[in-house]
């Protein structure tokens, strides 16, 4: 009788906690203003906890656009949304009256709210020129249920504390390659 209480208590406790693993293909693309040439960009990326990328590559093309598709992995109801990627563009600018060229790195930060990107979200992601820190956030709703998704350019004040934090802690960056 001991045993079998043991195995129901497993079996119960598996089943009420047990968290489901899935991998997602994804397929997206990042669209940037001619003034920031796609091929000059370094592209990184940061993990969250429980949603890592396994594979990733890009291409780029014509129209100033970067063409994502690869493979992440998930836990369905843990809250983690799909890593951030990072884009790093190298300029040399004169600072501060000096005649002297400086190396510097704009930064772009494309942030997620949902999991993976498991179609086409039907809305553009454009990055333009400016001066201040740039994120652009995905989230989505569920209507009539279908997800749709919503993109827009947020101010850093409006980032989720999750979300800051993995930004401002996690020093590891992946560089992705094509």
């Amino acid at each position: 009788m001991k045993k079998l209480i043991i195995l129901i208590s497993i079996l119960i406790t598996n089943f009420a906690y047990g968290q489901r693993g899935d991998s997602h293909n994804f397929n997206f693309k990042v669209k940037f203003d001619k003034s920031i040439p796609v091929e000059n960009l370094q592209i990184f990326y940061i993990e969250y906890n429980a949603n890592r990328i396994t594979s990733i590559k890009y291409e780029t093309n014509e129209e100033n656009e970067i063409i994502f598709n690869g493979i992440n992995y998930s836990i369905a109801g843990a809250g983690t949304y799909f890593p951030t990627i990072i884009f790093s563009l190298k300029e040399d600018k004169i600072l501060n009256g000096s005649n002297e060229k400086i190396e510097t790195y704009r930064m772009f930060y494309l942030i997620s709210e949902t999991e993976t990107y498991l179609e086409d979200i039907g809305k553009e992601i454009f990055f333009t020129n400016s001066s201040k820190p740039y994120f652009i956030k995905v989230g989505f709703e569920w209507q009539n249920s279908k997800k749709i998704y919503n993109v827009e350019q947020v101010p850093l004040n409006q980032l989720s504390t999750e979300i800051l934090e993995v930004i401002t802690s996690n020093n590891t960056w992946m560089k992705i390659k094509r």
